[in-house]
């Protein structure tokens, strides 16, 4: 089984150039940016509001996506191909932690329900 390369990052989660500080460390990739905290967007279905899934990648600029445990109700799956690589569940009622998956090749994220999400782009092709 695939194994994701993850690193807890409560205590910098607010902090983008803390993110970006450990993105390097791990990677040695610097010339990179953060997406804000991201949920997914609330659509109307005959008059329910679900929140529309949100996929991003595979996409050679995004490079790790940092996801808070302790959100709203939703899951973040990794995907590579159609195979889960790993699903991670966030719920307002779980301990803080916040927690980020370094993407590899080919790897695409879906994010489902409200979980608060950033992303981590890189701003050139290594």
């Amino acid at each position: 089984m695939e194994q994701l390369q993850t690193v807890d990052v409560t205590h910098t989660a607010e902090e983008d150039e803390g993110l970006i500080a450990h993105f390097t460390e791990i990677t040695s990739f610097r010339d990179c940016v953060v997406e804000g905290w991201v949920t997914s967007k609330p659509v109307a279905i005959l008059g329910k509001v679900y929140s529309a899934p949100r996929v991003l990648g595979p996409d050679a600029n995004v490079a790790a996506v940092v996801v808070k445990l302790n959100s709203h109700n939703g899951i973040v799956k990794i995907v590579n191909g159609e195979r889960e690589v790993e699903v991670f569940h966030t719920r307002p009622s779980e301990q803080e932690k916040t927690t980020m998956i370094i993407l590899e090749r080919g790897h695409h994220c879906i994010v489902l329900g409200n979980s608060s999400t950033k992303f981590v782009k890189k701003t050139q092709h290594s």
